[in-house]
């Protein structure tokens, strides 16, 4: 079994400070707040029969959202990240890798699935769910 990811980076680009009703705190078993002016929120739940983690990620931001996790080192290089966003009512998301202290290239093999997406008031919300036993013992990034 894979062992647990561990949170390492949330980053939004906060562009407005508006509020929007999403009620996901009854559609997903867990959250977290992720930053101190609780603009970044986490909500997550596990499937342990299906070895998926179902995520959501709610930001105060109409750009793009990005969101990874270490591989227990706790360094962003290394890190599995996946950015997403918003735009004319479709959203967007890819999986990345961090390889250097720059713009993560996309990576080869796509771990995560797109579930739902939304951008109102002033928010962006993903949706969004992977397995949790996809560990590769090297990745293959472009």
């Amino acid at each position: 079994m894979a062992v647990p990811v561990v949170l390492l980076l949330c980053l939004a680009a906060f562009y407005s400070t508006a509020s929007a009703d999403h009620d996901l705190h009854s559609e997903y078993a867990h959250h977290a707040v992720l930053d101190p002016a609780e603009k970044m929120k986490l909500y997550w739940t596990v499937d342990w029969d299906a070895k998926t983690v179902s995520f959501a990620v709610e930001a105060e931001t109409t750009g793009w959202v990005e969101f990874g996790f270490s591989n227990g080192s706790g360094q962003m290089i290394g890190s599995d990240v996946v950015i997403g966003w918003v735009k004319d009512n479709k959203g967007y998301l890819q999986d990345r890798f961090v390889t250097s202290a720059s713009i993560p290239p996309i990576d080869k093999q796509q771990d995560y699935e797109l579930t739902g997406s939304e951008e109102n008031g002033g928010k962006t919300v993903l949706k969004f769910k992977r397995k949790f036993d996809n560990v590769r013992p090297t990745r293959q990034e472009t």
